[in-house]
């Protein structure tokens, strides 16, 4: 998290800036200020952040992501939700040796499966001091900007990589990666706030956690009860986890315990009449 990002007076008048929509011309602002940005211009950024810190429906969010993509302004893999902003190295490059240090470190972190990865390590690698693939595309490098060092950096920052060996392990690790999906019967809104509350109380919002709050909701939806007002409830007192409105508890499925079932067992089973063993 940064504390605050630098924006050049000509963002207000570039013809690019100046042809988008008001939407448009805030969510780039808002891109190159926000407090999940980086110094290297990459980071990850869901649309539920975008919501929450813009007050805007997803709709919106959308809507407004897509103009700036289409653009040029930034792209987003959507499989990771990492955002690239395109120029932001150009507009904004580091400007000491800890600086580049501090962008190869965020360069280092994005994901292997991230679609713009390669442009971008092929772009900046080699100011950064990154192994660049010899597949990736490459550039100039940019001016040196500190007077006082010379020449380039030249500390590696190795990029890992990993290999998956057989198909079925590349199939494995594909469903184990699965990006959470939100349904679309779930508002967007009353989900960012609730996320925001089980990240108050230090709940871990992973992907399998998601999973078992959605299963609980659906539960609650298949047995005739408001899922959404559910979770406004957990919402409203501060809950982590997902219940049944009052009165609704009964008429959610239990899964059967070891404990259970002995009303339905048949005991006799395999017993002979005259009490021996069949």
């Amino acid at each position: 998290m940064r504390d605050y990002g630098k924006v050049h007076t000509s963002f207000w008048t570039s013809p690019n800036i100046r042809a988008m929509s008001e939407d448009g011309r805030a969510l780039a602002l808002y891109l190159l200020t926000c407090q999940h940005g980086t110094i290297a211009g990459v980071f990850r950024l869901p649309n539920g952040y975008i919501c929450e810190d813009l007050q805007w429906e997803a709709e919106r969010v959308e809507t407004t992501l897509a103009e700036l993509f289409h653009n040029g302004f930034a792209t987003r893999c959507e499989f990771t939700k990492w955002v690239y902003v395109c120029k932001h190295m150009d507009w904004n490059p580091p400007e000491n040796p800890n600086q580049i240090k501090s962008a190869a470190k965020v360069a280092n972190q994005i994901p292997d499966g991230c679609c713009w990865k390669a442009a971008f390590i092929g772009r900046f690698g080699s100011y950064l001091g990154l192994v660049v693939p010899t597949s990736a595309p490459k550039q100039e490098p940019l001016p040196n900007p500190s007077e006082t060092v010379s020449q380039p950096i030249t500390e590696t920052v190795t990029v890992t990589t990993t290999v998956a060996v057989t198909e079925t392990e590349k199939k494995t690790k594909a469903a184990a990666q699965a990006p959470f999906v939100l349904p679309d019967w779930i508002p967007q809104d009353a989900w960012s706030a609730f996320m925001e509350v089980r990240k108050a109380k230090k709940a871990k919002n992973t992907d399998y956690a998601l999973e078992l709050i959605l299963k609980t909701m659906e539960q609650i939806r298949a047995a005739g009860g408001d899922a959404i007002e559910a979770m406004n409830n957990s919402i409203k007192s501060g809950w982590s986890d997902v219940y049944a409105p009052k009165g609704q508890q009964k008429h959610i499925p239990k899964a059967p315990g070891k404990h259970t079932g002995f009303n339905e067992m048949n005991y006799r089973e395999g017993i002979a009449e005259d009490g021996t063993i069949a």
